[in-house]
């Protein structure tokens, strides 16, 4: 009998594009959710190798695919190495996630853990608790100029002397050092939805996610009366995005 299911293939969204969202339940039954994982992206792989392939690696016709792989140290093997090293040939762009550094090492090895990090050309973190994680961020961000200035004064007289008999000195000392671009210990300070990223042009960025919500859901901004009054740790820091504004970004953008 033919089966009226429709059927979707990797192939087949490479040509037509959309959307495809695939939920593993690796809570439930992790060993299970690896293993399927690891064959999606054995075969995302091989289609991107094909599409590659059959362009002749002219890929200007082509569009853009972006691949998504949440709590990606359940997916790691060669071809996902392989599509991070060389998927950008084929136009796509693989965004792996996880939680810390450590995940990568226990799912599989510190040399493969330190090859998939220098295989990212963006790094983009959240907040981070772990020193292992925060320790590579750190020096994904490497270090900046911070100059110090340092002004003494004194002033000097005796009880002995005339009153207008004193003296002074003023000095100052301007230095510049190399330090790290963000301290480690912040990195586990980090408010919820904001982000430091590191991107592959140079751009150091420290920045807040936008929520799009409809008007009438959309909660009052963090005022200053909040942030200068408050605890940091009682501060709702909150930036609002009309869903409005939002399209009509997009369509200036088209």
């Amino acid at each position: 009998s033919v089966s009226s299911r429709e059927i979707v293939t990797s192939e087949g969204m490479f040509s037509t594009g959309g959307v495809l969202y695939i939920s593993l339940d690796g809570l439930s039954n992790p060993d299970t959710a690896a293993a399927i994982s690891q064959l999606i992206m054995s075969d995302l792989t091989s289609c991107a190798g094909s599409r590659y392939n059959a362009q002749d690696g002219d890929m200007s016709a082509n569009s853009r695919i972006s691949i998504f792989v949440d709590e990606a140290h359940s997916a790691i093997n060669n071809p996902m190495i392989n599509l991070l090293a060389q998927g950008r040939a084929a136009k796509i762009a693989l965004f792996i996630c996880t939680q810390t550094i450590s995940d990568f090492i226990a799912a599989a090895s510190v040399e493969t853990a330190n090859r998939i990090t220098g295989l990212c050309n963006n790094y983009i973190s959240l907040r981070v608790n772990d020193t292992p994680t925060q320790t590579l961020v750190v020096e994904n961000f490497g270090k900046s100029a911070i100059s110090t200035n340092m002004v003494t004064y004194t002033t000097g007289s005796e009880t002995s002397l005339p009153h207008n008999n004193f003296s002074g000195s003023i000095s100052e000392r301007k230095q510049t050092t190399l330090e790290e671009s963000i301290p480690k210990d912040l990195l586990g300070q980090v408010p919820m939805f904001h982000i430091v990223a590191r991107l592959q042009d140079g751009r150091k960025v420290v920045g807040q996610i936008p929520i799009a919500v409809a008007e009438k859901q959309m909660k009052p901004n963090t005022t200053l009366s909040e942030m200068l009054f408050k605890k940091a740790g009682k501060v709702t820091l909150r930036q609002n995005l009309d869903i409005k504004n939002l399209n009509k970004f997009l369509r200036k953008l088209h």
